[in-house]
């Protein structure tokens, strides 16, 4: 029961959030995903990486768009974390 609650208002936040972007008109929704494995937040430019230049390409889509500030998982190991990220 709580699983299906949980569903229920991640719709209904996502219902919300179309809503609310209707005023910018767009005919095609772009969505980028990067996911890598076993690497570091200070491993890319725009979070401060120690070598400056290292990932130029993610700076600039990063200085474009969004960026993802805050991630957390249950289990601190790579598989698990992963199967969380593609079934939500």
């Amino acid at each position: 029961m709580p699983m299906r609650i949980f569903a229920n208002i991640r719709a209904v936040v996502f219902l919300a959030f179309i809503v609310h972007s209707g005023g910018v008109a767009a005919d095609k929704l772009n969505v980028l995903f990067i996911n890598v494995d076993d690497m570091n937040r200070d491993s890319v430019g725009v979070y401060g990486a120690k070598v400056p230049g290292t990932t130029p390409n993610i700076d600039m889509l990063a200085a474009e768009g969004l960026r993802f500030e805050h991630a957390h998982v249950t289990i601190a190991i790579c598989q698990p974390t992963r199967a969380v990220w593609m079934t939500g």
